[in-house]
């Protein structure tokens, strides 16, 4: 065996690198906290990410900065894919492991912004030649900034224009910024032209159910609560819009879903209003209903809530900030508007057109397949992986291979024994 354990690393001094040798990167990922996939379109995004990286023959160590917990099942859940977990109390400090450990990464994904200001200055410090990608999810000031105009508050126009300094500042240390629509890219081009972005939207798979129309009943609505823009659009919606497709719908029923409820939106609870609350497996409901709304007033980024509903076949009326930088064209794949009354005759439109149902339905499951499948992801996200931290560790200007602490000086080694 002494000429196989000869590529199995440089040393007892990297015994954790070699542990991985099979690995052809060595990624860090950093969130605020452990994916919760069943209840907020975010951690579904962080662990769809985590799901392609494995799949694409990484080593992937997880950090959930926010007091560093396993979290029962969830925890568990990334552990089975082969994921190294972080907690407390074998990690008490985000901060002390990476200035340690931070050299031994190929790559480091920092999710959204209030996370990666934390620890991108860290980073770039302790191991400048390690690349850091800056998931943004999505630009959390633009959001802020169209509620501060909804609301018409002071307050928080000025957490706006900080968190809007706090993300540019982050995207100018981090070497490519990730966005989730080309739209938002547009707007970092404009404000700050030499930051370095790619687009990678939302991550899921078509999921199509196959309950006929006429079997059909109801509407839904889909969101976290802890999410302000869902508490304001179900207000909205139930406050603006639902009387109006009650005159003309009498038996519909409304249901909304989501995980902590605060205690205005279960007031909304009625005959005709359902307030179902977190709910595990969502296919029964999104198989029973007949169409799903999101009548967003403020917001930012791709809205998961859509895709998961199109990605089960569930059509889908939206406004048109719900709409903005997904793709969705109004009439082919959702149905769009913003004033009340529009939304309403849209509503009841869906409703009773099964052949526009039927249309809708259709061609939103092929748009899930043809943009947000992970089989397309997948590919991006490799293109960026070969961009910015190549295998050959000789490819990058700055590497350093002479310190054997890196995940593709070992494989390398092992591809030139496999050569021979």
């Amino acid at each position: 065996w002494q000429g196989t354990i000869a590529n199995h690393g440089v040393g007892k001094e990297h015994l954790p690198v070699a542990f991985d040798r099979v690995a052809t990167r060595k990624i860090l990922i950093i969130d605020s906290i452990t994916p919760t996939p069943d209840q907020d379109a975010g951690s579904l995004r962080t662990f769809n990410m985590i799901r392609m990286l494995v799949d694409a023959g990484c080593k992937v160590t997880f950090i959930p900065e926010d007091n560093i917990e396993y979290i029962d099942e969830f925890t568990p859940n990334l552990q089975r894919m082969g994921v190294e977990c972080l907690y407390y109390p074998y990690v008490t400090s985000v901060q002390r492991y990476l200035k340690s450990s931070a050299n031994e990464f190929d790559a480091v994904f920092l999710e959204r912004g209030p996370v990666a200001a934390k620890y991108v200055g860290t980073i770039k410090s302790v191991a400048p030649h390690v690349p850091i990608f800056f998931d943004t999810h999505d630009l959390h000031y633009l959001r802020i900034a169209r509620q501060s105009e909804v609301e018409d508050s002071k307050l928080l126009r000025t957490q706006s224009e900080s968190m809007k300094l706090l993300e540019y500042g982050v995207m100018k240390k981090s070497d490519c910024t990730i966005v989730v629509s080309q739209f938002e890219e547009q707007i970092i081009e404009k404000e700050a032209p030499k930051v370095r972005t790619e687009v990678l939207p939302l991550f899921m798979e078509a999921d199509p159910l196959n309950t006929a129309f006429e079997q059909r009943s109801g509407l839904l609505f889909i969101g976290g609560f802890r999410h302000q823009p869902n508490g304001d659009a179900v207000h909205f919606f139930v406050r603006e819009i639902w009387p109006k497709v009650r005159q003309e719908i009498p038996d519909a029923v409304f249901h909304i879903i989501g995980p902590d409820v605060p205690p205005d939106i279960t007031a909304l609870a009625s005959e005709d209003v359902i307030v179902e609350g977190f709910v595990s497996d969502l296919r029964p409901l999104f198989s029973k209903c007949r169409l799903s709304v999101a009548p967003l007033r403020f917001g930012a980024g791709v809205k998961g809530k859509i895709g998961t509903a199109l990605a089960h076949g569930l059509p889908s009326v939206i406004s048109s900030i719900a709409q903005e930088g997904s793709g969705l064209v109004d009439g082919e794949h959702v149905l769009v508007a913003d004033r009340p009354e529009d939304f309403a005759e849209q509503v009841i439109r869906l409703y009773q057109d099964q052949a526009l149902w039927q249309s809708l339905s259709k061609n939103g499951v092929q748009f899930i397949e043809d943009n947000y499948s992970l089989a397309v992801n997948q590919k991006r996200i490799e293109a960026l992986l070969d961009e910015f931290a190549p295998l050959d560790s000789a490819d990058r200007p700055d590497a350093k291979p002479e310190s054997g602490s890196r995940v593709s000086v070992i494989r390398a080694a092992e591809l030139q024994s496999d050569r021979a």
